[in-house]
């Protein structure tokens, strides 16, 4: 393998899922449409790590043939991020350095190309340099507004910056929008949805509103969008809306089997137990949603420092949460 080989897939090997080997050269696909499929794949990635790896042996098989495609090196940005959180801090810079060389690459050979514009946007988000944000979303602004990924960039960049008001409005945008026809639109869509939540428009009561959206959200997302899901919630149970919570955090986990979800699915249980105790409401009710998030098996500080960090009013549930969380 080449040094410019190695450049090109330098991203691949930071993350176990990425590959780093020659394509076979059977059923070889044609770059273009080898860098198209990634894409498509990349934008129904919502956990399932053999996604990344087929995006990974197509953007290996596009590069390999053309080292000069824009669009391969974009996608083989996002590659580099996705997979989950990033929670070792050296992993995540390198990472993000990376990120920031391949889509430079991208704009060495296409200094045009929006998707690199945006995307830049969204690593200078992660590193807190918002004047190089808003810097890119304008480039990128300058060849086109059909984007919905654009609004959700300036909604980002304006939550960042505490301009909350101009946030709201560019979420709206993407929310008018509408699901749209493609994966990354409805992905946008769903994503602007989650987003609003944490806004309450002047006249509207916010219990009804996040109902609202969520379940916009529950029928409009791809059928592997558990996050999404678990997004809202979280909202709910930093609302005290433990039952709705409940209902979001359980069809996240059968949708996806992860660790967040899982946790969350935890607090929201037992907070709803918690809420039916004081309530004085029959025994067995409360006694099955314990069962249930005990089977989960988290410890009792992870579950208690879950539901405090939220920002829920545990205030009245506090005695109750101690005696039922073991």
């Amino acid at each position: 393998m080449n040094c410019k080989r190695i450049f090109v897939l330098a991203a691949l090997a930071l993350h176990a899922t990425l590959l780093c080997h020659p394509a076979a050269a059977t059923n070889a696909v044609a770059p273009d449409t080898a860098v198209t499929e990634a894409r498509l794949l990349l934008d129904v990635y919502y956990g399932n790590r053999n996604t990344l790896q087929k995006a990974g042996e197509l953007l290996t098989q596009a590069l390999t043939k053309n080292p000069r495609d824009a669009d391969a090196y974009v996608q083989a940005a996002r590659l580099t991020v996705m997979g989950g959180h990033i929670v070792n801090l050296e992993f995540r810079a390198n990472t993000i350095e990376t990120y920031h060389a391949l889509l430079d690459k991208a704009l060495s050979i296409d200094p045009d190309n929006q998707k690199a514009h945006i995307l830049k946007a969204e690593a200078y988000d992660v590193q807190g340099d918002y004047n190089r944000e808003k810097a890119s979303l304008d480039q990128a602004r300058t060849y086109g507004e059909s984007d919905p990924w654009l609004w959700m960039g300036y909604g980002r960049y304006y939550a960042a910056t505490g301009d909350n008001r101009s946030a709201y409005q560019f979420y709206t945008k993407v929310e008018a929008l509408g699901p749209g026809e493609s994966a990354t639109q409805r992905k946008a869509y769903v994503s602007a949805l989650a987003e609003l939540a944490n806004y309450t428009p002047r006249g509207t009561e916010p219990t009804a509103r996040v109902r609202t959206l969520a379940g916009k959200a529950w029928k409009e997302r791809h059928p592997a969008d558990a996050w999404t899901l678990g997004s809202f919630a979280e909202s709910f149970l930093c609302r005290n809306m433990f039952e709705d919570a409940s209902i979001y955090a359980r069809e996240a986990v059968r949708t996806m089997n992860y660790g967040a979800g899982r946790l969350t699915l935890a607090a929201s249980l037992y907070a709803q137990a918690a809420q039916l105790r004081v309530d004085n409401k029959p025994r067995a009710d409360s006694d099955k949603l314990i069962t249930e998030a005990a089977a989960l098996g988290f410890k009792r500080a992870t579950v208690l420092s879950k539901l405090q960090s939220c920002g829920a009013d545990l205030r009245q549930l506090q005695s109750t949460l101690l005696e039922i969380v073991r």
